[in-house]
């Protein structure tokens, strides 16, 4: 007993865990799984902070268990045993073969006005580049293009993007078309 509390001497750890009654043990799991600080963190992270404070007898499967019948993590979380999407299975030959595209924000304003960033990466070398820009805009997406990519690096084969409307416009469209892009 350590100031009221039952606890665990151990010789490997460096400092005494606090015994958990039945009664308290979904609740220590919830905190350090389904809570703000939890983050809903796997199986293993959320035992290590667990095991670090906190002790009871068959305390690895009772956290497995807790873990992996979290409803929010079955829904987010995508299945480690899926095959792997159709675009992620092919491999580029050469740069600028496919063109990946998509924005990062919306952003805090910064000095200049922007508040998102258009990123791209080759699909062979990469590369990105990251542009920033004051809206999400078909226009200015195009302009980026036209003027900082396709004139400086070549017009790629195919560009892939999400169903995003600034992607889906007649604009982006054109583009594509001007171009003789793959959809």
């Amino acid at each position: 007993m350590e100031r009221g509390l039952l606890v665990c001497h151990s010789s490997k750890a460096r400092k005494s865990r606090v015994f958990v009654p039945q009664a308290l043990r979904s609740m220590v799991c919830h905190y350090f799984h389904d809570s703000m600080l939890g983050v809903h963190l796997g199986v293993t992270k959320t035992l290590g902070r667990i095991s670090r404070e906190f002790f009871w007898p068959k305390m690895r499967s009772y956290v497995r268990d807790h873990v992996t019948k979290c409803e929010l993590c079955q829904r987010a979380k995508p299945a480690s045993n899926t095959l792997v999407g159709l675009y992620s299975a092919e491999t580029d030959s050469r740069c600028l073969q496919r063109l990946f595209i998509d924005f990062v924000g919306p952003l805090v304003r910064t000095r200049n006005g922007n508040k998102v960033i258009l990123a791209m990466v080759d699909g062979f070398s990469k590369f990105v580049w990251l542009f920033p820009l004051r809206e999400m805009t078909s226009r200015l997406v195009v302009k980026t293009l036209n003027c900082q990519v396709f004139a400086q690096h070549g017009v790629p084969e195919s560009i892939i993007t999400d169903n995003a409307t600034v992607f889906t416009s007649k604009t982006f469209n054109d583009m594509y078309f001007q171009w003789g892009l793959d959809i």
